[in-house]
């Protein structure tokens, strides 16, 4: 098991994390079918946070919902659109 703290580890992680925000922009900025781009965005966010699941949803600001683009690692496809609940103020 290799020590996480040593210097060398962290300076290997940040090269890594620095690499894939290049990446991260090299996909949002490439051509090509937006859907895909969004996989390959989630597995880059995904590998970048070390987690295994993960979704991105996008905001209709007309429709007032959220709706799944794309997914890893979860069950099932989730797709849909999904309605965003406020909160009241209670300020007024």
């Amino acid at each position: 098991m290799s020590d996480l703290s040593s210097p060398q580890d962290r300076i290997d992680r940040l090269l890594f994390s620095l690499s894939s925000v290049s990446d991260i922009g090299e996909t949002l900025t490439s051509s090509g079918d937006f859907s895909v781009k969004l996989r390959s965005l989630l597995r880059l966010v995904l590998g970048v946070l070390t987690i295994s699941k993960g979704g991105l949803m996008l905001y209709d600001r007309e429709q007032d919902h959220m709706t799944v683009q794309a997914t890893s690692g979860l069950r099932g496809k989730k797709t849909g659109a999904y309605a965003i609940i406020q909160e009241p103020d209670h300020h007024e």
